[in-house]
């Protein structure tokens, strides 16, 4: 027994001619439809693939201002802290040497 779909796709040789080019020019449609369906398809998919690049390219440099800032306050902290050191070492080198007489 044969299906319904094989019915459709034997070629039907007892059929004249300008029948068969009718046939023809029905399937040449139909894959055209469907040629046209898939291209409107990937021409959303690659505008919503090039929205989501925008997207994703400005959250990237949203998040390098960010860590900018952040490595930029981290140097700050840096050096706030180096000069802190500094200046607690040289006062207490100071007391130390007005503690052992080393100043008069």
């Amino acid at each position: 027994m044969k299906s319904i779909a094989e019915e459709k796709m034997k070629i039907r040789k007892d059929d004249n001619n300008d029948v068969r080019l009718a046939l023809l020019e029905q399937s040449i449609n139909n894959i055209n439809d469907t040629m046209i369906r898939f291209e409107r398809r990937f021409d959303k998919l690659d505008t919503e693939l090039k929205e989501f690049r925008q997207d994703v390219n400005s959250k990237l440099e949203t998040f390098n201002n960010r860590l900018e800032t952040f490595n930029n306050r981290l140097w700050v902290n840096f050096y706030w802290i180096l000069g802190t050191m500094f200046t607690l070492a040289c006062a207490g080198a100071g007391v130390l040497a007005k503690g052992f007489g080393w100043f008069n």
